[in-house]
Order: C-alpha cells, then structure tokens, then sequence
C-alpha cells in the first residue's frame, strides 16, 4: 500500500508529512533536539537548550508521548518556547 501524504500546519506553516509520521518525526525534521528519554530529559535540557514544549490542536503533549503520537490530517502544532526566571 503506497505512503499517504496528509497535511498539517505546523508553527503556521501547512506542510505535507507522511501519513504515519509521528510528532517526534516532525520536530526532529523541523530541527528541535529531542531527549533520547525522560530519564536524561533535565540533562538534555541544560547541554542543548531544549526548553520548548509542542501542543497539537491545543492540547499540549507530554515529551515522553512524542514518538508515539501519531499526526492525523489538518492537526495543528505549536512549538512553544518555554521562558524562566524571576
């Protein structure tokens, strides 16, 4: 059976992805480090920067769903840059 493209927008911007791509997939495309797992999540964060967190249609998603979610036609992400201090 042949890939299927389906589209979605992701930061405002429609993009054609495969049919059975999954956030993690798409983030990494898109050039975001991705934590190899939750255990090394706050050690990832603190050597490259990661400090961002990604909603699809507004619901944000837990990092340690992200390569099991799997995109579904006109899904919209939101890749949020996350801000600390006082």
């Amino acid at each position: 059976m042949p890939n299927l493209m389906i589209k979605i927008v992701f930061n405002g911007e429609l993009k054609s992805v495969s049919s059975n791509s999954t956030l993690l997939q798409i983030l990494e495309q898109e050039g975001y480090p991705i934590p190899l797992d939750s255990k090394d999540a706050e050690q990832d964060e603190i050597e490259h920067g990661k400090s961002y967190i990604a909603a699809v249609n507004q619901r944000i998603i837990n990092a340690d769903d992200y390569r099991q979610f799997e995109l579904q036609a006109n899904d919209t992400i939101d890749v949020l840059g996350v801000i600390t201090g006082g």
